[in-house]
This record gives structure tokens, sequence and C-alpha cells, in this order.
């Protein structure tokens, strides 16, 4: 994924000059005259037994961890909902609150006891990084029953709020975030104490080698090349800016890089109704790197061109585990990384841990089609209708995407015809993962006197529908969260919590990072959900027909 891809399709510097704009300077204006440490990383730290199952009872009281001796994990279940899992060999350990039994708060969240989290060396190892705790973004829910006519104002609650831990490493005087794909530490707080968990952690210390810097030519060079391809695909990138960060595998090292964001269809910001989609990205600062930052996806299995009738499908379960059809949907004429994304996506749901499959569900590739908009209108039945869960893979903006490149052939959601989808709309859609920036908009995005706004396409789309994810603020077009997704809700993860709890600490989305073009930050997940439903599974199939009451959840600034 391009979010930590290495030297990939290295083309000439004169046709990356068409497509790619890149501003030298933005790399003179980092301090690169100085050679960068490279540090190991130990054996994974640990969340103590005890304040793990403290959290997992908290949820849910008869719940406790099991060990998977073939899989070296530990899994919590209540019934077939997945509460924490501990994959013992790389330390990723997780809790689930079940967002339906959470309660909103009254007033701000108290996280101080996460300070005494900081103190438990087999928690946070000292070792030559820094470490510092932060107040994290909260989630926020809103309720709306179809029968009220008089809520002059929004009843948005705090649900949750994160104690972030994060760290840095000291170089020559000055301290370097941690990027990439280790040091997570987030503790989701509800007004009754410690709910949900995203946890990956190891000690790190200095090698004694250190990678001195490439010259501004050949950085310049190799980020550009990088790139031109997807200027290529997407009429042209803009660099926004670069920065020094030390990337973290979670496998060997913590290594110097150059982190650089940039912005696709960089010629259309501004004239598109499609939010500009920015894009992330690290190369080696140096010679020298100890293991690649990362392994690309090559040749992926691209989308078919849809036939004009596909023909609806009865749908059967099979014995034993039920049969959830599967319909992938991506935006035509753009970056390759929207392909992959999908790819990504269906592997984590067929195969969550090795190649073992989900013991809950059988995940059928049903439908894989280059988006049409006629496929989520006109013949809706026959494609996404025709699929129980739905993935949609494009360029989007409030309540719409498109089907091709930046913002044409647009797909409002008030161009869906009247009877939405679902059970009740003559088909089996019953989640729907909108994968596309600022597609979902909350009601605190609105004016006041307009937070209802932020409803209005849902009740008529919601047909039978459990449950819609997305965002509100522009997402990175190629993160970790397609295939993370796609494993938790194959083991048994909630489906709004699953997404929202993805994409809130995917290691792209640490440090707040805004977006250069909306000024909003990037990576704010939303989703939208009957009331009572909101921790269901995707293999709980049951058609709801129309809701009389939906509630929607949001990660706020």
């Amino acid at each position: 994924m391009l979010a930590i891809r290495l030297g990939l399709f290295i083309t000439g510097a004169s046709f990356a000059s068409a497509w790619v704009d890149f501003d030298k300077g933005l790399i003179n204006d980092l301090d690169l005259h100085h050679s960068f440490p490279v540090l190991g990383l130990g054996p994974p730290a640990k969340i103590p037994p005890h304040l793990l199952t403290e959290f997992i009872s908290s949820v849910a009281p008869n719940a406790s961890l099991v060990r998977n001796e073939t899989l070296a994990a530990q899994f919590a279940y209540n019934n077939d909902q997945l509460i924490a899992y501990v994959d013992e060999t790389s330390g990723e350990t997780k809790v689930y609150p079940n967002l339906v039994g959470v309660q909103p708060a009254h007033g701000h969240i108290n996280i101080s006891r996460a300070f005494q989290f900081l103190r438990l060396n087999q928690t946070f190892p000292l070792d030559h990084t820094n470490i510092f705790l932060t107040t994290g973004s909260s989630l926020f829910g809103s309720t709306l029953h179809q029968s009220s006519e008089n809520n002059s104002s929004s009843n948005a609650r705090r649900y949750l709020t994160h104690a972030v831990v994060r760290r840095n490493v000291t170089s020559n005087g000055r301290s370097y975030s941690i990027c990439g794909a280790g040091s997570t530490a987030s503790f989701g707080f509800t007004q009754a104490g410690v709910r949900s968990l995203a946890y990956q952690w190891h000690p790190a210390k200095f090698t004694g080698q250190e990678i001195k810097p490439n010259s501004t030519d050949k950085i310049y060079d190799s980020i550009k090349n990088l790139l031109e391809p997807f200027g290529q695909q997407t009429r042209r990138v803009k660099v926004d800016g670069l920065d020094v960060c030390f990337y973290d595998s979670a496998v060997g090292f913590i290594q110097p890089v150059i982190r650089y964001r940039a912005t696709l269809h960089s010629d259309n910001a501004g004239q598109s109704i499609a939010a500009p989609t920015p894009l992330l990205g690290y190369i080696a600062i140096g010679e020298g790197s100890p293991e690649p930052i990362s392994t690309p996806e090559s040749n992926p299995v691209a989308p078919t061109d849809a036939p004009s009738h596909a023909g609806h499908t009865s749908f059967k379960r099979a014995p034993g585990r039920p049969e959830i059809k599967v319909g992938r949907y991506v935006v035509r004429e753009d970056a390759w990384e929207f392909v992959t994304n999908a790819i990504n996506f269906l592997k984590g749901l067929q195969h969550p841990i090795f190649f073992i499959p989900s013991l809950f569900a059988k995940f059928v590739d049903s439908q894989y089609y280059w988006a049409q908009p006629f496929m989520f209108t006109t013949e809706k039945n026959s494609y996404i209708n025709s699929v129980h869960l739905a993935q949609v893979e494009v360029h989007g903006n409030w309540h719409g995407f498109s089907t091709l490149h930046s913002g044409d052939e647009w797909v409002s959601l008030s161009d869906v015809p009247e009877e939405g989808y679902g059970g009740g709309a003559g088909g089996v859609l019953s989640y729907w993962l909108i994968r596309s920036c600022s597609v979902i908009p909350s009601p605190d995005d609105y004016a006041p006197k307009d937070w209802r706004m932020a409803f209005d396409p849902w009740f008529r789309l919601f047909n039978g529908l459990h449950a819609v994810a997305g965002a509100r603020t522009p997402l990175w077009i190629a993160d970790h969260s397609n295939p993370a997704f796609g494993r938790r809700l194959s083991l048994g993860a909630e489906f709004v919590f699953g997404w929202l709890e993805t994409v809130e600490n995917d290691p792209s989305n640490a440090g707040h990072p805004i977006d250069s073009h909306t000024g909003k930050p990037i990576g704010k997940a939303s989703a939208v959900a009957v009331c009572g439903h909101q921790s269901d599974r995707v293999w709980q199939l049951e058609n709801l027909g129309r809701p009389s009451c939906l509630i929607q959840y949001w990660y706020a600034d």
C-alpha cells in the first residue's frame, strides 16, 4: 500500500516532471546535515493479565481469554462477538467495547487513570525512546427518531475519549516522532472506565548504526519517481509536505525515514465535487536501511466490467457457517491503490489469521466490478443490493461519491430509488463500507440549526440495512485500515466500532494530520446504524425493514 511503499514503478525524471508537482525547497527545509541512529526492537511488551482481565470483564462479565495453541493467540468471546484478542507473536492486543452497551457521558470523560498505566514497566519498558500521554479523540454519537419533529438542537453526546501514549526519538538535540506500523497504545475511556484498547509496543534501543541522509537531488528524484505513476493515473499529484520521522516496523527496527504527504488530482482541487484525496508515504532517509519498509502488492487483480444486467441471485445459507456474499466496487480510471484496497479487504475477510478462514462465516467473492452509477441506482438489486456486505472504493464528499476518476459520474445518495437498500427493498444488503473521503458528515459538521440534515439520506436508504460506515473527513488513499478491518470483522468484531477503531488507531493517522486543502483532520471515521444494532456482526442478516430510529457515531476533530 502506498502509505508504506518504497521503490515501485521507477521511471525517468522527465516523465515524472509532467505528472508530479514537487517543490524541491521542501527538502531544503529539512535538517539533513547529520546522521540519524537506528534502533532495534526487542520482544513485544504486554498488558498485565490482571488489567486485561479487568478491561474484558467490564465489557462482558462472562468472557475470558482462551489460548489457541495453533495460532499462538488468545481470544475472548461473548457468544460469537469478539471482545478481545492477543497476538502472542506480534503483541497486538485489542479490546472492543460492545458499543450498544456503552452509555453516553455527561460532559467530559476522566482519563487520568491512564497516567498509572505509563508506570507499568512490562507495558512501557524503559528504553532509548521518550514516551508521553496525550488526550486523543472522542467518539460522539447522536440519535434521531423518525417521528421526532421538535429537535431544535443536536443531541450529540460523548461516548469514549482515548488516552493515547506517544513516543519519540531524540537525535542531535531534536525530537522526532515515531511513525509506522508499531508503537500503538490507545485506551478508550467511557464514564465507567476503560472499555476499549488498541496496543502494540516493543522496547527499542540504539544499535550503534547511523544512516547518513541522501543528497537533496537523490531524495527529490526518489520521491518524484515513486509518485509519477500516481500522477499519470490521477492527472496530477502534488507534494504538500515532508518531514523526518522514525519508522517502527513492529518487526525488527525503528529507522529514520522521510515522510511525504501529497494530494491526488491536484489539478482538479477546488473544482471537483469530490473532496481532494490525500496520500502518505515514506522513503528511506539514506543508504543502509536495516529492513524493507514494505513489500508492495504486485500485479493486483483488477475488477471487471459488469454485464448490463447481472441478474438477481437467490441466496441460501450453507450448512454450518452462514455464507456472506461480498461485493466490491472500485472507481474507474484512477489510482491502482483503490484496487489494492479492495483486494486487501477481501483477503482480511477470508483469511484473518495466516491462511485460516473465519470460524463464523464463509465470505464469498460475489461481485468485483469497476463502479458504475447504475449499480447503486437503477440496477441496484442486481448489484449492491444483491450482496450482504458491500465495499465501495471511490472519491467522495457529503452524501455522495464518484465512480469515475476525480469526481465524474457522481452518485448522490438522493439518486437511490425511494425503496432504498436491504431486505425490504428486494435485496439483501445489510452492511455497507463506503471507503471514501467525507461521505458521512456528522450532525456537528452542519450548522446547529441544520444538524438533522446529517440523517436525511439514511432513513430513506435503510430498508433492511443494519449499518453503513465511512468517514466525515478526508481519508488517506492507502493506509492499513482495509486488511485490518476485514480481519476484525472475520474474527467477530462489531461492524460499527470495528471500523471506527481501525481508522482512528491506524498509524497513518497518528499525530492528528491535517488535510492541506480542507483544513480538516485526516482519518475521522463515522458510521450510521439502526438503533439497538450498533454492535451487530456481519453474519447477523435479519431483515430489519424500515427503522424508526437511527444512531450516528463519529470521531470528533
